[in-house]
């Protein structure tokens, strides 16, 4: 397997766990927390590097196929969510519309990271 392709599954694989517990957090609880911000923005981080190793690996900014495109779709609905989670650290509150978000973007990137191993094979 190459580098970078090792580089950002083990990367890809930690923002998984930590979206997760991040998410879910927030999701079951109600609550956004400083623990929040710190284990999604970690993530973040991580998954955009991962996506920078399968760029590489690739050899293009633009994806050939429909597993890059989705990849790129999970983090962006990945960003949009830290967005809300930071705007919501202030008042410690995440509303019943944000929670809908944040785990319907937590589906789609487990889908998105799902794929992605499936076509590693």
């Amino acid at each position: 397997m190459p580098v970078p392709v090792m580089i950002g599954a083990l990367l890809a694989t930690t923002a998984l766990i930590l979206y997760t517990v991040g998410i879910l957090m927030t999701v079951i609880t109600g609550k956004v927390k400083k623990r929040n911000v710190i284990m999604q923005t970690i993530a973040v981080v991580c998954d955009a590097i991962a996506t920078v190793c399968m760029m590489i690996q690739a050899q293009g900014l633009i994806p050939a196929d429909f597993h890059g495109w989705i990849g790129y779709t999970a983090l962006a609905l990945m960003v949009v969510d830290l967005v809300f989670v930071i705007r919501h650290r202030a008042d410690g509150k995440a509303s019943s519309p944000m929670r809908i978000y944040a785990a319907i973007a937590l589906v789609f990137w487990i889908v998105s990271y799902s794929l992605g191993f499936m076509k590693m094979g």
